[in-house]
């Protein structure tokens, strides 16, 4: 069945979800086998990915637009702990950062970009 990608140049961008670390001698080949996907990956240390995803995306974002914390409760932030979402907040930025680095690498004059979800707001 046609539609309206087989004319456009459509790329999927994001990372590879393993549960093992993916050596740095390791991603340039994925990328690789990847390209026939259109498929593009973006490689982030293990625990920026689980901090970003897991943490503040999952645990602080997810809740927030989701109605499941009262933020007009006395005490809100029960959940909070400031260390642990201050370092899930750097992983939040860095990961983002790394999205945006690669969609700039790989952009064309002309491209629509479309971003769907809150992992990726910056």
């Amino acid at each position: 069945k046609s539609s309206a990608a087989d004319h456009m140049r459509v790329l999927y961008i994001g990372y590879p979800r393993c549960d093992l670390p993916i050596l740095p001698s390791e991603q340039e080949s994925l990328a690789t086998a990847l390209v026939r996907f259109r498929c593009i990956p973006v490689f982030l240390p293990t625990e920026t990915r689980d901090l970003h995803y897991h943490v503040y995306c999952y645990d602080t974002l997810r809740k927030l637009f989701h109605h499941q914390v009262d933020v007009y409760a006395p005490l809100p932030t029960r959940w909070w702990n400031g260390l642990v979402h201050e370092k899930s907040w750097i992983a939040y930025r860095s990961a983002n950062q790394a999205f945006a680095e690669k969609v700039v690498e790989v952009y064309n004059e002309g491209d629509i970009i479309w971003i769907h979800g809150y992992e990726l707001l910056l």
